[in-house]
């Protein structure tokens, strides 16, 4: 079951449930999810529309006055910590693996 929706940047997202017959361990969860850059080497087509595209900001201290920004901080909750894999936060919501530099992640300059 699944349902595109467009986002403000103009490409479509979807939100998909997805029924498994053999089911995943928590363990193979991080290499099948992630919120890192494609590596541009690999693919630089889809590297340059993730960077075109899916980036946040700038807000906080860089664009107080972005849209995301309420009482000095960003409702979006960013700048996101980094981390080897993916959890769930206190509110339900997923923390995605996002690694570091330091850790092998791809990096951009917007």
């Amino acid at each position: 079951m699944y349902t595109i929706e467009w986002q403000k940047r103009d490409l479509p997202h979807m939100h998909m449930l997805v029924w498994l017959m053999n089911k995943i361990r928590p363990d193979q969860i991080d290499s099948i999810m992630a919120a890192e850059l494609s590596v541009k080497k690999e693919d630089p087509v889809l590297y340059e529309i993730i960077k075109k595209h899916m980036f946040h900001g700038p807000c906080e201290a860089l664009n107080p006055n972005s849209p995301c920004m309420r009482n000095t901080k960003c409702t979006k909750k960013f700048p996101k910590l980094f981390q080897c894999q993916i959890s769930t936060s206190d509110d339900g919501y997923p923390k995605y693996r996002r690694r570091s530099p330091e850790q092998g992640e791809q990096t951009a300059t917007i």
